[in-house]
């Protein structure tokens, strides 16, 4: 039986302008945990569509939190990683743009973007989910990112 084998897929910011239709059809769906079922967060969607890769690729390059310090822009990176480094990003990314159009942020939800209740709209308008949970961010929870 013949298996198809997709070949290295390498990006930087030289052919970021090829990732649309390659990252995922919609980008929402590269949201971290459960954040993707948030209906509070609708104006994510329509901000993602009308964004240039380059330009998103580059505000997230430049937030590079711990476990991408390392990494630059002209540096070549694997399909698989980048698509784990925008998920691991874009809910702080999309949080920090809401701050910068003065948007109301509420209290930050423990579970944060794992939380299974932020489907319930009542409980997505009271809490912030574009944050770490709490037993992630106190180290007692190693959040495992595959290899």
């Amino acid at each position: 039986m013949f298996e198809w084998r997709r070949g290295v897929h390498l990006c930087n910011e030289t052919n970021w302008d090829y990732l649309k239709g390659q990252v995922g059809y919609d980008l929402h769906h590269q949201f971290k945990g459960k954040l993707w079922s948030n209906r509070a967060e609708k104006g994510f969607r329509a901000a993602l569509r009308n964004i240039e890769y380059p330009v998103l690729m580059n505000e997230l390059s430049e937030m590079r939190p711990d476990g991408y310090k390392e990494w630059t822009k002209q540096q070549w990176i694997c399909f698989d990683c980048l698509r784990q480094f925008i998920t691991d990003i874009l809910p702080f990314w999309w949080l920090g743009v809401k701050r910068k159009a003065n948007l109301p942020i509420m209290k930050d939800c423990r579970y944060g973007y794992d939380c299974s209740d932020q489907i319930n709209p009542g409980h997505a308008d009271l809490y912030n989910h574009l944050c770490t949970p709490v037993q992630v961010a106190r180290g007692l929870l190693r959040r495992v990112v595959p290899a």
